[in-house]
């Protein structure tokens, strides 16, 4: 596929290559905030929440911290890039596996929570992927894109002058 000498590979091939490391180091720093936005918006609901499902997980960074702080028991992340996947160091209640970019291998409801950090914008066939993530939800169901200012921006933040 090409336009112009440009080409543009296919989602599967890009997200396959590996993380260097300073991108590792980016998704580490960037789990915290991850997590702990996370962590935050479940609030006094996190003891209903047992089982964790990331789609789009990378390396498994979110997936750590919130097992770190003690969140849910059984946690589990899906990425498309099996290279990605080789360059993590998931908690012991942690798992990791390959997704296919489409149906997610679970039954229905099987997850109390679903979340998926800056992935929506990377999909195309937007609808069908949050059906899918609905699909295999029990309870809650996450989603978070990027925007110049954060859903979680405060007020006073957002009437200050730079």
């Amino acid at each position: 596929m090409g336009f112009d000498g440009f080409s543009i590979p296919s989602l599967k091939e890009l997200y396959a290559r590996p993380y260097d490391e300073r991108m590792l180091e980016w998704r580490r720093r960037g789990a915290r905030d991850k997590a702990a936005n996370i962590l935050g918006m479940v609030g006094e609901r996190a003891s209903e929440i047992a089982t964790v499902l990331e789609v789009g997980a990378g390396t498994g960074d979110v997936l750590n911290c919130l097992s770190d702080a003690g969140f849910g028991k059984s946690l589990a992340g899906i990425e498309i890039g099996d290279a990605r996947l080789a360059s993590s160091s998931p908690r012991p209640n942690v798992t990791l596996s390959y997704f296919d970019g489409s149906r997610i291998a679970a039954p229905d409801q099987s997850f109390d929570l679903v979340y998926a950090t800056h992935v929506l914008e990377h999909v195309v066939h937007e609808r069908a992927f949050l059906h899918e993530l609905a699909r295999v939800a029990r309870r809650y169901v996450y989603v978070e894109v990027p925007l110049e200012i954060p859903a979680r921006t405060t007020w006073k933040s957002l009437n200050t002058t730079l």
